[in-house]
């Protein structure tokens, strides 16, 4: 489906809703291809396109793990996104998708909205910034940058079918229980759904919990109280060993460490409060590169 997209320099930024499926993702990365084949001085698959020449090009699209660096989905997104907000410049183009949903409602929103505020108000670059988070779009009319699209979705005898035209405006809904109906959830779990949505749009907001006073903390008893002041006589003994660990885990390079060499440092960390030595256990160990 061909799509018209206009950015200038009134309007640096594109705020795109609509459903899953309806193809918000794909005419981002079809406007970033184009960006690419047009700077390299290919044919642009297009009728017409005029462009800027890029310094840069910045994607955050997708949603995966990164298991050998130990990052969530989550904090993944979120690495992407602070490379974007630190290296992106007016002459760069942004490509984000759905920022921020790998949290809470609450928080993703607020994090949307903030990263959509920065980049219209300080970074100024060319966007285009795909959300679910309808709040969005109302949030926007601050910012005098953003443009407001949304993918059409056409409704019919409680049906929707997608025509992927990108138009002027904001999407009502992400019509979620539809697009689970399409891809064959059963009808049972489709009305529970339904029936679902209709309760929590009907429970009015949380009261604000009242403020608790503070409680009187009661003296401990003597025997428990003559524990306490063991633990804390025997944590005051492991102070110096753990001087030397923190000492220890300064010199290592965890980028160049390898598996192996993580277990001996953890077998040499472990060595150290067993000993509770307080001078000289890694003095002639080289630190690892």
């Amino acid at each position: 489906m061909p799509n018209d997209l206009s950015l200038d320099k009134k309007k640096t930024q594109m705020l795109i809703t609509g459903p899953n499926m309806a193809g918000k993702s794909t005419v981002m990365r079809q406007t970033a291809i184009a960006a690419i084949m047009h700077q390299i001085g290919s044919y642009v698959p297009a009728r017409e396109a005029k462009m800027p020449i890029f310094d840069r090009i910045f994607t955050r699209v997708g949603a995966a793990d990164d298991l050998s660096r130990g990052q969530s989905t989550f904090m993944v997104e979120m690495s992407e996104a602070a490379t974007i907000l630190r290296q992106a410049s007016a002459k760069s183009l942004v490509i984000l998708d759905e920022v921020g949903r790998g949290t809470s409602t609450e928080d993703g929103l607020a994090i949307a909205s903030a990263i959509l505020e920065y980049i219209a108000k300080n970074l100024k670059s060319y966007t285009l910034f795909a959300t679910h988070y309808h709040e969005l779009v109302g949030f926007s009319a601050n910012l005098p940058s953003v443009r407001i699209a949304k993918v059409e979705v056409l409704e019919s005898g409680g049906a929707i079918s997608f025509t992927h035209r990108l138009v002027p405006g904001a999407s009502g809904s992400s019509f979620g229980i539809e697009v689970a109906k399409l891809a064959g959830i059963p009808d049972s779990v489709i009305q529970a759904a339904k029936g679902h949505m209709a309760q929590h749009a009907a429970i009015p907001q949380a009261a604000p919990a009242l403020e608790q006073r503070p409680k009187k903390i009661s003296p401990k008893p003597p025997l428990e109280a003559s524990f306490s002041q063991e633990n804390l006589a025997n944590t005051a003994s492991l102070f110096p060993a753990i001087q030397t660990i923190v000492e220890r885990l300064d010199r290592v390079n965890v980028l160049k460490t390898t598996p192996l060499q993580a277990l001996a440092i953890l077998d040499e960390l472990k060595t150290t409060l067993e000993q509770r030595e307080q001078h000289g256990l890694f003095s002639e160990l080289q630190p690892l590169c």
